[in-house]
């Protein structure tokens, strides 16, 4: 953040998968979610809310930025508040970016198969933006796709 000048940012971490259900379904929600954030033109764009993404495993703020958008108060009715407070930031001019941090972090967000579907299944709809035809494009560009790309940016 220093380093960029940056209000806040967040990033891509490493997944870290133990189960056959994380193996089948953690993969897809970073692959979706990384092959589809256009990073060249988020940089191009800063204010736009549609080139917003954030990742709630890792979120920093600065304390002014964090409270001038009303921090998590201001997301509570949202499926996905981490989007939510990234197109925040975007849309009302603070320097936020999306980083790959994939050598900086990782995380287990799931347990089980059942963790993992039902995690995926709540957020999913929501992540770009609750547009079933955009969602259905995506989905299908995964099972049409022989393998899913292990690089982001």
């Amino acid at each position: 953040m220093e380093g960029d000048n940056l209000d806040a940012l967040s990033g891509i971490a490493r997944e870290v998968t133990v189960t056959w259900g994380e193996h089948l379904t953690v993969p897809f929600m970073v692959w979706s979610v990384a092959a589809l954030y256009p990073h060249f033109f988020s940089c191009l764009f800063p204010r736009s809310r549609a080139l917003a993404v954030g990742n709630g495993q890792l979120m920093a703020f600065r304390k002014s930025a964090y409270w001038a958008i009303d921090g998590h108060r201001g997301t509570w009715r949202k499926v996905v508040e981490d989007m939510e407070l990234a197109r925040t930031l975007r849309l009302r001019g603070y320097r936020y970016r999306f980083y790959n941090l994939t050598d900086l972090v990782s995380c287990q967000m799931y347990s089980n198969f059942r963790e993992a579907f039902q995690g995926m299944t709540k957020s999913y709809f929501w992540i770009f933006g609750g547009h079933a035809a955009f969602s259905g494009f995506v989905w299908g560009g995964f099972f049409s796709t022989p393998s899913i790309p292990t690089t982001f940016f």
